[in-house]
């Protein structure tokens, strides 16, 4: 999955190797996706189960 600053992207789970899956709600110029993307640094972790701004 492709993700770019300013997207919100819902993390459906984590794993050991820091990586995280997450949904992304389609938009006007992207179908909804989900993938695997790396552990970001600036996320708390209150906001796991949230809506996470990338940006």
């Amino acid at each position: 999955i492709c993700v770019h600053k300013g997207e919100y992207v819902q993390i459906v789970a984590a794993n050991q190797d820091n990586r995280w899956f997450v949904h992304r709600d389609a938009n006007r110029t992207s179908p909804a996706a989900e993938g695997w993307i790396p552990e970001l640094d600036n996320v708390r972790d209150g906001d796991i189960n949230e809506l996470v701004n990338l940006g």
